[in-house]
C-alpha cells in the first residue's frame, strides 16, 4: 500500500493508488519476500489459473546458529524455488530477489 501511495503521487485517491499499484510488475519488498506482479496477481491461483500465480514456489530455510538466525546455502542467493511454470518434479533453484 505504501509503494502504491508513493507511485500515485501527492494528489492521490483511492483509484490513482489502485492505478499505481497494478502497474508493478516485480513488487518484492526489496528482496524480503518472492516478487509479486500486481498487474495479474490478485486471486490465489488453481490448477486452471497457474499462469496468474508466482512465477516461482520459494521458501528462505534458515537455520539458528548462537542464537542468530542464518540462511542455509549461499547468504547471496537465500531463497529455494522451484518454477511454477508446471506442476512436474523439477530441481529447486537458488535464487535472491534484491533490487
Amino acid at each position: 500500500a505504501f509503494n502504491g501511495l508513493l507511485a500515485a503521487g501527492p494528489d492521490f485517491d483511492r483509484q490513482k493508488v489502485i492505478d499505481a499499484t497494478n502497474q508493478m510488475t516485480a513488487y518484492n519488498a526489496g528482496g524480503l519476500i518472492v516478487p509479486i506482479d500486481w498487474t495479474r496477481q490478485h486471486n490465489p491461483t488453481t490448477p486452471e489459473t497457474r499462469d496468474q500465480g508466482y512465477e516461482f514456489e520459494c521458501f528462505a530455510p534458515v537455520v539458528v546458529a548462537g542464537g542468530v538466525f542464518e540462511p542455509v546455502g549461499d547468504p547471496s542467493q537465500p531463497w529455494i524455488c522451484w518454477s511454477n511454470a508446471t506442476n512436474e518434479w523439477g530441481e529447486p533453484e537458488a535464487m535472491s530477489f534484491e533490487s
